[in-house]
């Protein structure tokens, strides 16, 4: 799936060219301003359907989840973001028998169907029966993590995904390149890192993003006004001070930085 992402990338900045699509759809184009979507409330969240395509757990899902933060707030669109994806929020298993989801009481062999149930359960503020969000019963259950996947706990750690979209969208917010800049790929030799630029009213920003649990060597590209890069934000607490143009950055296992052109 990692490499589906990337293919999204590619296809808004180049087109769709030599694919059929129906009239309706328009190419993408610096003329057209796409949004950008990573999780609703009919699909499987990208918290739960990135990890388990890779079969990561523990600390490699929020890893996962806070690298595709970094993707969704700095491409190039308007990001729009699903209740509790901040917090790496998963689909929760629901009985079929406490399901909200219509259909899915109907699922037969001819009549394949995701219960939609699983990623509408309810944001969880605290822990405990209600997690913060109601005192009585919810429509749906809370998941098993509520405990320690809630906003309260997650807002006093640095590290915590709901941190790492605090502080991307302090950054995006000022960055005008970000808000209203082109998007141009970074060629790289690993096929597993997304490196692009983007260039608008401000100073021109490079986003760096791995999409596998190892190491990845980079080589740092030239800013168009020449100089090297500040990053400012990343999905790891500590950042390197600068990125030099013809140096090689090593991104620890789903790591994403963003850097300013310095």
């Amino acid at each position: 799936e990692r490499q589906q992402v990337r293919r999204h990338v590619v296809r808004e900045v180049q087109g769709h060219e030599g694919q059929a699509r129906p009239q309706s759809l328009v190419r993408p184009g610096p003329d057209l301003w796409p949004t950008v979507v990573l999780s609703n409330h009919d699909q499987p969240r990208h918290a739960s359907r990135l990890a388990d395509s890779v079969g990561a757990r523990g600390p490699a899902r929020d890893a996962i989840a806070r690298a595709a933060a970094v993707l969704m707030l700095t491409v190039r669109g308007t990001p729009f973001l699903y209740y509790g994806e901040e917090l790496g929020m998963g689909d929760v298993a629901v009985p079929p028998e406490e399901s909200i989801d219509a259909p899915a009481s109907r699922v037969a062999p001819d009549f394949p169907w995701w219960d939609r149930s699983q990623s509408r359960t309810p944001m969880p503020w605290t822990g405990g029966s209600g997690g913060g969000f109601t005192t009585g019963t919810p429509w749906l259950r809370l998941g098993q993590d509520v405990e320690e996947r809630n906003v309260a706990v997650q807002a006093s750690d640095p590290s915590s995904v709901l941190n790492t979209y605090r502080r991307l969208l302090a950054t995006r917010a000022e960055l005008p390149s970000i808000q209203d800049g082109s998007l141009a790929l970074v060629a790289t030799s690993d096929p597993d890192v997304l490196a692009f630029r983007r260039r608008g009213s401000g100073l021109e920003v490079l986003v760096l993003v791995g999409f596998a649990d190892r190491d990845h060597r980079v080589g740092v590209p030239r800013p168009r006004d020449g100089g090297g890069w500040r990053p400012l934000v990343g999905t790891h607490g500590d950042l390197p001070d600068r990125l030099v143009h013809g140096s090689t950055i090593t991104l620890r296992p789903y790591e994403g930085i963003v850097a300013v052109r310095a």
